[in-house]
């Protein structure tokens, strides 16, 4: 006499969990290894360079970018972009408010912007003909820039390839990076 017993679930749920902690250490990790880099005389410039390739190659994401607003708030400039393929970075572009309102009021709210289908999310749809689709990216994960509790900017990390779910744990990390900013 025998008993079989399903064990898919459990073992999945373990898998889920084993993942989950695997992620949550590469994120500790990366974040003690670049507090532990960073010297005094290293400048603002490369100190953020630097964390946008850690945030990168952490997340596993193409491209990670920090903008600022502008004066008076009607646009954000893009301070720093990192492409993880290319290895490089670039500065410079500026978009304005009035052409992506929903983005800007999304940003605003400040809270995590998790667009699993982001040239689908009501957030960042505008986006979508004219930046999104060109370059690929599927999923953004914005998290927002605070200094002294007043929002200064953003910083955006895009996912190119399937769509991708952001965990709470990539979400968490997403504002460690931002605050570190």
């Amino acid at each position: 006499v025998g008993a079989l017993t399903d064990i898919t679930e459990r073992v999945a749920t373990e898998a889920s969990r084993q993942s989950k902690e695997a992620r949550l250490l590469k994120q500790r990790d990366a974040l003690a290894e670049f507090i532990e880099g960073t010297t005094d005389a290293e400048d603002l410039e490369g100190t953020i360079r630097r964390l946008l390739e850690t945030a990168a190659k952490t997340l596993g994401v193409a491209r990670v970018s920090v903008w600022r607003y502008t004066s008076g708030r009607s646009a954000i400039r893009c301070e720093d972009l990192y492409e993880l393929e290319a290895d490089r970075h670039s500065s410079g572009l500026e978009l304005p408010a009035a052409s992506y309102p929903a983005y800007f009021l999304a940003l605003e709210k400040g809270e995590v912007i998790a667009a699993e289908h982001a040239q689908e999310d009501a957030r960042t749809a505008e986006f979508a003909e004219g930046y999104l689709q060109p370059l690929g990216i599927t999923s953004m994960l914005d998290a927002p820039i605070h200094v002294a509790g007043i929002g200064q900017g953003v910083l955006c990390h895009e996912h190119v390839g399937a769509p991708r779910g952001w965990t709470s744990d990539e979400q968490t990390f997403a504002i460690a990076v931002a605050n570190r900013v």
